[in-house]
């Protein structure tokens, strides 16, 4: 997470909001959307702090009334207003943002013109743990999509973990764990293989199974309704691991504290 700051054209609107800076946007095609060109990120309220211009704001309202859309009542920008989706929420302009905390926008097209078969796809994004429940995502991802994991949640790829039987060149000890690794700092793909003693006390579907790693912000968030395998553990000064249960699957996540 980071802060990003933002506002509207003329200045006398400006906001901060936290967000990841690899932000996933969703763009309507409603009538209003169509023709401002809004460009959503839903946060939560909470995660939104308006610094000036409140008194600038003007609100316009139609169909429902739920739907709070401010602008700026000197230049007429709408870099912010409360969504009908999410009207516990926050929707940010993406275009409204100021560019130097942001690595990456992925945009996401929402069918607003069919609002009422749709609206739900949205709901959970002003949630403090902005994640859909069961680990499943809203609708089904699109084959050119990246997976929740990355776009939404904020999780990063850091390796994928293969057992192996056979020594390799390289190989690093870790008593702890009963076990040998190789392959991760040399690997441009981040692919670490793993040799595992018959003492490991590593859960017999790790040291079957291959896993993919990601790096999050904040470990017990992102255990928050998983299936561990499993205690967290800290294999070194500074980093904390856990293994969760996904569909058969082990998955690991890596904090990265300061050491």
């Amino acid at each position: 997470m980071v802060i990003h700051g933002g506002g509207c054209h003329c200045g006398r609107v400006r906001f901060e909001v936290e967000a990841p800076a690899r932000i996933t946007a969703q763009l309507c095609n409603c009538s209003i959307c169509s023709m401002t060109a809004y460009l959503h990120m839903i946060v939560p309220k909470s995660r939104f702090r308006l610094i000036v211009g409140e008194d600038d704001l003007g609100t316009y309202t139609f169909n429902t009334g739920v739907a709070q859309h401010h602008f700026c009542s000197v230049c007429g920008v709408k870099s912010f207003y409360v969504p009908r989706s999410n009207p516990e929420g926050i929707s940010v302009n993406v275009r409204c943002l100021q560019p130097d905390t942001i690595e990456s926008v992925r945009v996401e097209h929402f069918d607003g013109r069919n609002w009422e078969l749709h609206a739900d796809e949205l709901a959970h994004l002003s949630h403090l743990d902005a994640r859909p429940t069961a680990d499943r995502a809203p609708r089904p991802r699109l084959e050119h999509e990246p997976p929740p994991a990355v776009a939404e949640w904020g999780w990063r790829y850091h390796h994928m973990g293969i057992p192996t039987t056979e020594g390799r060149l390289g190989e690093r000890y870790l008593e702890e764990y009963a076990m040998y690794v190789s392959g991760f700092d040399g690997s441009p793909y981040g692919v670490e293989w793993m040799r595992f003693e018959e003492a490991s006390p590593v859960s017999e579907l790790v040291r079957t199974v291959p896993h993919i790693a990601f790096e999050v912000d904040d470990l017990e968030r992102a255990l928050e309704g998983k299936t561990l395998i499993g205690d967290p553990s800290s294999p070194s000064e500074g980093v904390r691991v856990a293994m969760i249960l996904h569909n058969g699957m082990p998955i690991e996540l890596i904090e990265f504290g300061e050491p």
